[in-house]
């Protein structure tokens, strides 16, 4: 179970990114400053700086506790899991959270209304596939630079991504997991277009 301490930090970093969200979707990203994002998360501004670098990683980011996370999540799945399994088993709960969460809507709703923040969710996933890999890497005792650790993970998160957009588009109720798991039996196939 999480200390005190690392509580206070998650429950800080979720306000902040709320704040930075909602801000966003109510004045568009360019107008919105971190002294407004922290008096609205009711923090001071040099708390800010201890979670984000900028305003805009705050709305669309992958943070080092966040990849810390997940590589423990994919390390720590059960032993007869094969790398793949254990991989999408992680993302499972990660898009369970998302897709359940208000706020996590408004942030990929955010990304559809403003194109620029897309590069920022571009260097989210590539931290989201390094953690992936950094948990592949230890599950397997291969290298984090590995091909085959590499290519699993990116293809993972590519999977996790489009299952993410297919679900923003599909009607209310539409189960993010049951999509995940889709994209990923279509790595397991091959991807075999006919």
């Amino acid at each position: 179970m999480a200390g005190l301490r690392e509580r206070k930090k998650a429950t800080t970093h979720a306000a902040l990114r709320t704040a930075a969200i909602e801000l966003s979707l109510e004045h568009g990203p360019e107008a919105v400053t971190i002294e407004a994002i922290c008096a609205r998360a009711e923090v001071s501004p040099r708390t800010f700086f201890n979670y984000f670098p900028g305003k805009d990683e705050a709305v669309v980011g992958w943070s080092a506790a966040e990849s810390v996370w997940f590589a423990d999540t994919v390390e720590a799945r059960p032993p007869s899991e094969d790398p793949l399994t254990a991989v999408e088993a992680a993302l499972a709960d990660l898009i369970g959270l998302t897709t359940t969460s208000p706020i996590w809507h408004a942030q990929l709703e955010l990304l559809r209304l403003h194109p620029r923040l897309l590069g920022l969710l571009t260097t989210a996933s590539s931290r989201m596939a390094a953690s992936a890999a950094d948990g592949v890497a230890r599950r397997t005792g291969l290298g984090v630079n590995d091909p085959q650790v590499l290519v699993l993970a990116a293809a993972a998160i590519a999977a996790f991504r489009v299952a993410l957009a297919r679900w923003l588009d599909s009607p209310e109720g539409t189960d993010g997991r049951v999509l995940l798991a889709e994209a990923i039996d279509m790595l397991r196939g091959g991807l075999e277009i006919s």
